[in-house]
């Protein structure tokens, strides 16, 4: 496998089941077990209805603290393949839950469904706004000729993550959205698989080649002129989630890019280890906006993305994958194994893709008193665009 030199949408959480118990089975205990569903609310009734899916892989924590975050040592749970997440041993009492908001979506509206013992609230939230093994992989198309040209990734149903260097020549913007497509669920570029869907808008970072041109906040969004119906999301890590960015921590890489022997139409991936940042910018004079991997440790083979990957999604090796790059740049040759190659840093630019996609900077929450036997609370949120 570098780098080149409304759909509105009504989301609900449900948590339900709340049985307190002490040690998560004696009723009068200290403790009680906390679980619900998070699901597409598609005709917004506030009712899981039977065409209605779940919503796989998104965070839901224990909000400690109240501060709309989630922070390092907070309960988390990630929703399954029907949505469902669940707790045990929650402390009996005032309870709030998080929820990691994705891109392009925010809190609307909260309704009690039934209660019991449940005063539900909103906790700083706002009106805002298959088979494949990496679904969330995009490939970016030139209309004119068909040929991908960079990757990318889908980070809500409308919102696409890449590089700003991708659109552009010698620092100056040469591509622009009419001139583009993205190609959605497909492994294989030759095939029909997947959709592609038309660009809108390609929104570039600012300060993308300001001052200097050296490709700091090199991260750009494009807007969909529909909402994906293929593959699935990736979640960019959030600002508070630094602890991702950690020296060592396994991480992949995934694209179209040039290999050791050419050109491919197939997506590959490679495993790399987050570079000490030390090394990114004594090789790199890297910025705090940039991000640096490398070959693991102890293998001497070159690990690397190359020319074609770039704007693809840098993440976590783990069960429920977070981006933490987006593939900027690196040597030519994409074989020196001692120089690390460089990607956008997703943790900075965590307001910048907020304020873009319509996401509320806090999390979403909502606190309840679990001291019901059973009781249902929905949350709603609509997709911004």
């Amino acid at each position: 496998m570098k780098k080149r030199i409304t759909q509105s949408v009504i989301i609900a959480l449900l948590a339900g089941s709340l049985a307190a118990c002490g040690g998560g089975s004696t009723p009068g205990g200290t403790t009680g077990n906390l679980g619900g569903i998070l699901f597409d609310d598609l005709n917004k009734n506030n009712t899981r209805d039977a065409n209605e899916t779940g919503l796989k892989d998104w965070t839901v924590y224990i909000d400690a603290n109240s501060n709309s975050s989630l922070d390092d040592g907070e309960k988390t749970a990630v929703t399954g393949t029907t949505g469902a997440y669940s707790f045990s041993d929650v402390k009996i009492g005032a309870v709030k839950i998080g929820v990691q908001m994705r891109l392009g979506y925010g809190a609307a509206n909260v309704v009690a469904l039934s209660s019991s013992l449940i005063d539900p609230k909103i906790i700083n939230g706002s009106t805002v706004g298959g088979k494949e093994k990496f679904p969330f992989q995009v490939a970016l198309i030139q209309k004119a000729d068909g040929a991908q040209f960079c990757g990318a990734s889908l980070v809500a149903p409308r919102w696409v993550l890449t590089a700003a260097h991708c659109f552009y020549t010698e620092n100056k913007q040469t591509t622009f959205a009419t001139a583009i497509q993205v190609r959605i669920g497909v492994t294989d570029l030759t095939t029909t698989e997947g959709e592609t869907i038309d660009v809108s808008e390609i929104i570039n970072h600012p300060q993308y080649l300001l001052p200097s041109g050296n490709f700091n906040n090199d991260i750009a969004l494009l807007k969909l002129s529909a909402p994906a119906t293929q593959g699935s999301l990736i979640a960019p890590a959030r600002a508070s989630e630094t602890n991702l960015n950690a020296a060592g921590t396994a991480v992949r890489v995934i694209g179209w890019g040039r290999t050791e022997t050419g050109t491919t139409n197939v997506l590959r991936e490679v495993r790399q280890q987050l570079s000490q940042d030390a090394l990114c910018q004594s090789t790199w004079n890297a910025t705090s906006q940039m991000l640096c991997a490398q070959t693991p440790s102890g293998d001497t083979t070159v690990r690397e993305s190359c020319q074609g990957d770039s704007g693809g999604p840098l993440f976590t090796d783990s069960a429920t994958p977070r981006q933490v790059g987006v593939v900027s740049f690196g040597t030519t040759s994409c074989t020196e194994i001692d120089k690390p190659g460089v990607y956008a840093r997703v943790t900075a630019f965590d307001d910048w893709l907020g304020a873009t996609t319509g996401r509320s900077s806090s999390d979403l929450g909502i606190s309840f008193d679990l001291t019901a036997n059973t009781s249902s609370v929905g949350i709603g949120v609509q997709q911004s665009n």
